[in-house]
């Protein structure tokens, strides 16, 4: 978020406002601001109006309005959540760099929605065709999408107790970002939901180990040690 910042003092000049190139110093700050927020579900700050800044361009109106849609779904704001879904095939019908990123983030959005909603195999279909996009995509660095969808489907499997279709989705995040302490935390946890305690533990301790240098105030890191804590006397 600090570095997010940083790009932000790089203002666009007047051709770069009126183009549509992606690659642009700010513009790739309002991504890494969207990628931040979302995958550290930072719900709150999606929705205060201030975190996220609203620019007239389609594109970034489209991931403001995916990043709120996955915080309005995720705080049970459904039908808020369903507009924001509107929001977005109008953004993608303007958008005049490449559409499939954002009409992925639309198919997740509606999936997450459904889920939500109690219909889970219509969520779990939608999921896996997101996904299967996803991953199709050429390769780019930075990466097209925020984060994998599978590691969006393992964080909604998780909230709901479905937690077999979590450890799947976390498993696969592994294939796609191999040593994602995000996607062991979340394996943990689906682990510990089936009872799987041994391997749990071993899934934890690989994700203590790739964050072994992250911000302590993560909740993550909070509820690891926690859990690691010696018993008071």
């Amino acid at each position: 978020m600090k570095w997010v910042q940083d790009l932000f003092t790089y203002k666009e000049n007047p051709r770069e406002r009126a183009g549509n190139n992606q690659r642009g110093v700010w513009r790739q700050g309002y991504f890494g601001l969207i990628k931040s927020t979302v995958r550290f579900e930072k719900w709150n700050e999606i929705l205060d109006g201030k975190t996220i800044p609203v620019y007239d361009k389609p594109e970034q109106q489209a991931w403001r309005h995916w990043a709120m849609g996955l915080a309005y779904s995720a705080t049970g704001q459904a039908e808020k959540a369903k507009a924001a879904l509107a929001d977005i095939q109008k953004d993608l019908d303007a958008v005049t760099s490449a559409k499939e990123p954002i009409g992925i983030g639309l198919q997740e959005l509606e999936a997450t929605i459904a889920a939500r909603a109690g219909d889970r195999k219509k969520a779990y279909e939608l999921y896996r065709k997101a996904a299967d996009r996803e991953a199709a995509m050429m390769y780019t660095e930075p990466p097209a999408y925020p984060r994998p969808v599978v590691e969006g489907l393992g964080n909604v499997a998780l909230a709901l107790g479905d937690y077999a279709v979590a450890e799947n989705a976390y498993r696969e995040t592994l294939e796609r970002e191999p040593g994602s302490g995000r996607a062991y935390f979340g394996l943990a946890a689906a682990l510990d939901g089936l009872g799987k305690t041994t391997d749990a533990r071993d899934a934890r301790s690989r994700a203590a180990k790739a964050w072994a240098n992250a911000d302590a105030g993560l909740p993550q890191v909070q509820a690891l040690k926690s859990s690691t804590a010696a018993p008071q006397q």
